[in-house]
């Protein structure tokens, strides 16, 4: 048995982390501008480190193995839920800490993400799981804790590298 966290264990893991953090930002006030501050960025890194990693390891080796037109909906459907909470979450970057529109979107963000979590812990790494063997999960394994390391050792001198890594082109 290898050392690494099983590859669905661990992703599911992220997960919770990231909940708890939107459940944290979802409770300040708007007199709280500094915690605000503070939970948002831990937020943004937590879901742009998750999102990388599934972009970059988990979700090309999937399309790579579906052939059924239903997982590729499963795939394709992910991928687009990324690309609503980078949405939501460039436009939290840009609103005032205290105004309503930011109590909203945060509140749009919390629903859109426990909405993916919750698909994707049904469809698609159910699926994951069915497609590979153990040695190609423990290989996605191996790859995903290597790159997931790389983050988090740039992680603390440059927290907003991984958001420039999404950043598109304007």
């Amino acid at each position: 048995m290898s050392s690494h966290p099983r590859l669905v264990a661990f992703l599911e893991g992220q997960h919770r982390s990231a909940l708890q953090l939107l459940e944290a930002l979802a409770a300040t006030t708007d007199r709280s501008n500094e915690t605000r501050r503070q939970r948002l960025e831990e937020l943004e890194s937590e879901l742009y480190h998750h999102m990388l990693l599934e972009e970059e390891i988990v979700y090309p080796a999937f399309e790579d193995a579906v052939e059924r037109q239903q997982d590729q909906r499963v795939y394709r459907d992910a991928r687009a839920e990324h690309e609503v909470t980078k949405a939501l979450l460039k436009e939290l970057a840009g609103l005032s800490l205290d105004s309503a529109e930011f109590t909203l979107k945060v509140r749009a963000l919390k629903d859109s993400v426990e909405h993916h979590v919750t698909e994707e812990e049904a469809t698609l790494f159910p699926r994951v799981e069915q497609l590979f063997d153990g040695r190609e999960l423990e290989a996605l394994t191996r790859l995903l804790i290597r790159r997931h390391e790389e983050l988090e050792a740039h992680r603390a001198w440059s927290e907003g590298a991984l958001a420039m890594a999404f950043s598109a082109p304007d």
